[in-house]
């Protein structure tokens, strides 16, 4: 059973015991006023009855007559008459009171073992005092106290339905009903659905826990949207533990092959330049050239490794990034215009940052000619350095926090990067140039380097759509 259906029935029961009380009082109320208007209207009966028998002309006759009267006794009225004037037995156990007033020789009413009984004594000159009796039962008055039963025991029975069916729509509208919206609520809340919010309002108590409830959904949302955010930060840390992992075997590696082929290189190179410069065979001669050429690559391509793989000091001052860029467009100029290329700088010359500018020119330079790379029908590459606060750009977590940084974009008019492929531009050995124009390890030494300064960079393409790396580096200041 609902709590609901047991309020209505503890809110029946007691309105049924209290109409069933005051009609039971109601009841013996009218009994007792029924009872005093019967005896006042005997006692009025008497005197009048004294008067007419006291009146005639023969007291004791009519009062005899009134013994025979069968009007009397179809009235249910009996007559007696005690001619000696003496007091009946019953009259023994009736008050003190109403013993007195007999011996007074006032008329007595007495209702006494389920009978009325009026006394009216009438003085006589002869033969003295009459005491005449009438007896009549009480089934009268007991009707009636029947009737008025019954007729508040229907008039409760009323009320009662009356009052249930009120309690019942008020209950339902002001309890059932927001209740089982509640539970619908709270079901929606378990599946999951905490974006789910009931309409019920009001300062009562339904009110109140239903805005609780609506609270605490809301309080569930936001740990939950909090606990995804915990979660794919692990995620991502996992992963950056991991790609550390493999940086460091990376590392690692590149330690063990400069050690293993730096000599043997540096011998093959040796040896094809002094067969180059000696030998009198074109044909010799160009083949040594080759040799030469492709040592010479693989020695850089294994330096390439050492740095990306080592720890190294570097000693860092305060520089102007224009300067350095501005240095970097300098040292590649030949290249760009040989590729077709044109390059743009464009900087307020007061950006400043304590960098080490050798590897900084690495980092500008490895943009520069993969930018030109990316043009091989030539084009624009345009750089451009400005200051931008820290608050108006989005930091990654692990940087440190700057007020300002120095931010150099390097942008070119190339067929740009796939989207799928940005995010991996980073990871060492990653690349989509053809065989012998890269190894995949410029970026990742230039980001490594970038971030060892305490900026980070990033990457805006789109096919056919040129690409923009952005280098951020903590602005100095003087």
């Amino acid at each position: 059973m609902s709590i609901v259906t047991r309020l209505w029935l503890a809110i029946v029961v007691a309105i049924a015991a209290v109409l069933s009380i005051g009609a039971f009082l109601r009841v013996r109320v009218e009994q007792d006023l029924l009872m005093d208007a019967t005896l006042r209207d005997r006692q009025f009966f008497g005197q009048a009855l004294r008067a007419v028998v006291v009146a005639s002309r023969d007291p004791a006759a009519s009062a005899r007559a009134l013994v025979d009267d069968e009007r009397l006794k179809q009235g249910h009225i009996d007559v007696s008459l005690d001619a000696r004037g003496r007091a009946p037995d019953w009259l023994a156990a009736t008050s003190d009171e109403q013993r007195r007033a007999f011996a007074r020789r006032e008329i007595v009413v007495a209702a006494a073992r389920g009978r009325i009984r009026t006394l009216v004594p009438i003085v006589m000159h002869s033969p003295g005092q009459l005491v005449i009796e009438l007896d009549e039962p009480q089934d009268v008055h007991r009707e009636f106290e029947r009737l008025g039963l019954i007729a508040a025991l229907i008039q409760a029975a009323a009320l009662i339905a009356l009052a249930g069916t009120i309690a019942y729509i008020v209950v339902r509208t002001l309890l059932a009903r927001p209740l089982a919206e509640l539970a619908q609520h709270a079901k929606r809340i378990g599946a999951g659905d905490l974006e789910s919010r009931t309409s019920i309002t009001g300062v009562d108590d339904v009110g109140i826990l239903a805005s609780e409830m609506n609270a605490m959904a809301e309080r569930l949302s936001t740990a939950r949207v909090a606990l995804r955010e915990v979660e794919t930060e692990r995620v991502l840390l996992q992963e950056t533990l991991r790609h550390g992992d493999r940086l460091r075997t990376v590392g690692q590696l590149s330690a063990a092959l400069a050690h293993e082929l730096g000599t043997p290189i540096n011998t093959v190179l040796g040896h094809a330049k002094i067969i180059e410069k000696r030998s009198e065979d074109e044909a010799l001669t160009k083949s040594a050239r080759i040799i030469a050429e492709q040592a010479q690559r693989m020695a850089e391509l294994i330096r390439e490794l050492l740095d990306f793989g080592r720890k190294t000091t570097s000693e860092r001052k305060a520089h102007v990034i224009d300067a350095l860029v501005e240095k970097t467009w300098t040292l590649l100029e030949p290249i760009a215009r040989k590729s077709g290329a044109e390059l743009r700088l464009s900087g307020d010359g007061l950006s400043t940052a304590r960098v080490d500018s050798a590897q900084l020119l690495q980092v500008f330079s490895n943009l520069v000619m993969n930018a030109i790379q990316s043009m091989p029908e030539g084009g624009t590459v345009r750089a451009t350095v400005t200051r931008v606060s820290g608050t108006a750009v989005e930091v990654p977590r692990d940087v440190p926090e700057a007020d300002e940084f120095v931010r150099v974009a390097i942008e070119d008019q190339g067929g740009g990067i796939d989207p799928e492929d940005i995010a991996h531009v980073f990871e060492p050995f990653f690349t989509r140039k053809k065989a012998g124009e890269g190894t995949g390890l410029g970026l990742s030494v230039a980001d490594g380097i970038v971030r060892a300064h305490g900026g980070w960079m990033r990457i805006a393409s789109g096919l056919h759509r040129g690409t923009t790396v952005e280098v951020f580096l903590p602005l100095a200041r003087s």
